[in-house]
């Protein structure tokens, strides 16, 4: 039950880490999209290394945990997570009882 149990989580981590507007997905180059989901952007989070994050224009278009920053070396800006603030982790899983 317990390797069952750890599988599961690893494919809940595998399928939350890929790029998408609430973030996740590591990117190579700050301001691309070719790396990213439509409507995205790879962005340089400050002490995160790059990742894929939605882009805006205005603080409007970004959920109330998130800041509308510019991208470095463009005039583009993404929705990132407000400095304190911590990613909300994937849900757990749970067993389904037999």
């Amino acid at each position: 039950m317990r390797l069952w149990c750890l599988a599961l989580f690893s494919v809940a981590i595998l399928v939350s880490d890929g790029c998408g507007g609430g973030g996740g997905g590591g990117c190579g180059t700050p301001g691309s999209t070719t790396e990213c989901s439509s409507g995205d952007i790879c962005s340089n989070l400050s002490g995160d290394g790059n990742e894929c994050r939605k882009i805006c224009t205005s603080q409007a278009d970004c959920p109330a945990d998130q800041s509308c920053n510019g991208i470095a070396n463009t005039d583009v800006k993404s929705c990132q997570p407000k400095s304190g603030s911590t990613a909300t982790p994937p849900p757990t899983p749970t067993a389904t009882p037999k």
